[in-house]
């Protein structure tokens, strides 16, 4: 079986424990803390995938670093997934519990890319149209980037929308040669 398929197996898991224990918020912002821990140490994720560690020291290398951090019933669950031999493919688990669980809440992760900081009363324009538009409740994750020049590109899944001036200008841009083709 894939690793993808293995990871989301384990992430409807993990769903389904918070969902009967009625702490979905919680769990969720455990695995986002033990991703975040993840993706900023790539030793820890070479460790838990090697095969040459035993997963005795793998289950207290974890423990070191996670036990006092996360609830008790998020980290029975990593012991879990130690347990079965799946440390290798924890940080897959976890994002596809990040991302089945905002699919059950009706969220959107929305990755906002403006050319500068914007402010709450922009960020709260951008936020109700893609609401409407997605029929969901939406999250970003927000970055900067000069290059748009103005507006804004949003990114959820693999849909695209680009509402910055660089796009606009390329358009336009396209429409003169294409004009300038046919005279």
């Amino acid at each position: 079986m894939s690793s993808y398929k293995v990871a989301i197996k384990y992430a409807r898991s993990l769903l389904d424990l918070a969902s009967e224990q009625n702490n979905i918020d919680a769990i969720a912002k455990d695995a986002n803390f033990v991703i975040e821990v993840l993706k900023s140490n790539e030793k820890l994720i070479r460790a838990l995938q090697s095969p040459i560690i035993k997963s005795g020291l793998k289950q207290s290398i974890l423990e070191d670093i996670f036990l006092s951090k996360v609830s008790e019933s998020f980290f029975s669950f990593i012991r879990f997934v130690v347990q079965k031999g799946r440390e290798s493919i924890l940080d897959e688990i976890l994002v596809s519990f990040e991302q089945l669980k905002n699919e059950k809440l009706g969220i959107a992760k929305v990755d906002l890319t403006t050319s500068l900081e914007v402010d709450d009363n922009q960020l709260e324009k951008i936020k109700t149209t893609l609401e409407k538009l997605l029929s969901k409740k939406v999250t970003f994750d927000k970055k900067i980037d000069a290059s748009i020049i103005g507006g804004f590109v949003a990114q959820v899944d693999d849909k695209i929308y680009d509402a910055s001036i660089k796009n606009q200008l390329e358009l336009m841009k396209k429409q003169l040669v294409k004009g300038a083709a046919t005279i």
